[in-house]
């Protein structure tokens, strides 16, 4: 029997261990669900004689090796910072590791290691990133494999509301880590347009949101992601004269986040004291001008517009709802804001749209190949994040532990032995991609 081990019980784990339990008899695992939470984890499991709950803490030194010592595999959906530690008690008791998270420096430095121990460290294999490596890398290649000459890259992916159950006026609501939203574009954006290097600051990225159209959904908003240009040699596209990552929105968003940007609403630095102001809007009058004028006014003067769509979405995020009495930085407070007013409601479906666009050329003339994927949740805790994000790393540890996958080290999911029989698999669940090719 093998033994997998899930560290992390949280909304993003649901479909993983549904699916790891469901084919849990046929391939004879056991699965240990651990968290600080126990009786999250036991939810997570229900009945299954296959599954075990675990309570868990990550600073519990001598737990966590207990509980590395016995698994084949581990799933860590802790957050990021912590896979390091998890990583080095699996070099320690010769246990894979699979995350979903982005793979940073410290994981790399380990590469040489996991070759050596013959484990896989996979990252990167959830949603975004995750599918959207794969799904490009199966597209790519498929485009290359006729001598096609690639000449540009797009790829924008978004965890939005879908459109029936959008019913506030910043068309958004929380289907994921409450604090990436917050913090988003922090990091000026990097990318390649008409063989040119673009920068993209904070203050202006969301003020220069683009409008894109994705085929059978409608129009985006898109703002591009951090640093694309190392996509280059990840994806073999060295030589693209365009290459862009980034984020979608639903249209009128991007103005109004602008706007909190603009008033320093999402400054992450200052502390302020949370006692000095009883609500919200007391807090956001603090940012502006002050006197007798009304607030609308006030704010036309720190933004410079006279927008009554964007002073109405201000205001009714900053109401007069109490503000804790805490010490915190404004992102903070704000944080503890979007997750109050934009949570999911029970029965509120949430939407995931990817679409990539390839242009490229060959002895017939210049071409563009879309390829677009659209999921939409069950409910808000049966959503469709949840599973784009646990799916994949299922169906890889299935593999793993099929001996399917022989790469080994440090790794993201940019393999054709990994990217084809994940997203086949994929397919067979329903997530699949809708293509389009047109002549430019």
């Amino acid at each position: 029997m093998k033994n997998i081990l899930v560290l992390g019980a949280g909304r993003s784990a649901t479909s993983l261990i549904q699916y790891l339990l469901s084919n849990a008899i046929e391939c004879d695992w056991k699965v240990i669900v651990a968290d600080l939470d126990l009786q999250l984890a036991q939810n997570k499991i229900g009945l299954s004689d296959r599954g075990e709950a675990v309570s868990f803490h990550m600073d519990d030194q001598m737990a966590r090796n207990s509980l590395i010592s016995q698994a084949d595999v581990v799933i860590s959906m802790l957050p990021p910072h912590l896979h390091v530690l998890v990583a080095e008690d699996c070099l320690t008791y010769s246990a894979h590791l699979l995350t979903a998270s982005y793979l940073n420096a410290e994981m790399k430095l380990m590469n040489v290691r996991a070759h050596e121990a013959n484990l896989l460290f996979m990252n990167e294999m959830g949603l975004d990133p995750g599918i959207d490596h794969m799904s490009a890398m199966q597209m790519i290649a498929g485009i290359e494999k006729t001598g096609n000459q690639i000449t540009g890259f797009r790829s924008y992916t978004g965890g939005l509301i879908s459109p029936e159950d959008d019913d506030n006026p910043w068309h958004y609501k929380i289907t994921w880590n409450p604090r990436n939203v917050v913090l988003a574009g922090q990091t000026t954006a990097r990318f390649r347009s008409q063989g040119l290097i673009k920068y993209l600051p904070y203050q202006q990225l969301f003020r220069n949101a683009e409008l894109i159209e994705v085929p059978g959904v409608g129009d985006f908003e898109m703002y591009p992601n951090r640093d694309s240009l190392p996509y280059a040699d990840i994806y073999g596209l060295q030589k693209v004269k365009t290459l862009i990552r980034g984020t979608l929105r639903h249209v009128g968003f991007c103005r109004g986040w602008a706007a909190l940007v603009s008033l320093g609403l999402t400054d992450d630095q200052v502390i302020i004291d949370g006692g000095m102001f009883d609500t919200y809007r007391a807090l956001l009058k603090a940012f502006l001008p002050g006197g007798d004028r009304p607030i609308t006014e006030q704010l036309a003067d720190r933004l410079g517009v006279n927008s009554l769509e964007i002073d109405s979405r201000i205001m009714w995020l900053f109401d007069s709802s109490p503000l804790p009495s805490k010490k915190a930085t404004m992102a903070e407070f704000l944080q503890d804001l979007l997750i109050e007013k934009l949570a999911l409601k029970t029965i509120d479906k949430d939407m995931v749209v990817m679409h990539h666009v390839i242009e490229y050329s060959n002895s017939d003339g210049d071409w563009s190949q879309s390829s677009s994927m659209v999921q939409r949740g069950v409910s808000s805790v049966d959503t469709a994040m949840a599973k784009l994000v646990g799916l994949p790393l299922a169906i890889c540890t299935k593999l793993l532990l099929q001996d399917q996958i022989s790469i080994r080290g440090v790794c993201i999911p940019i393999h054709p032995e990994v990217y084809n029989p994940v997203l086949r698999e994929l397919s067979q669940m329903g997530v699949r991609f809708s293509e389009q090719t047109i002549r430019l």
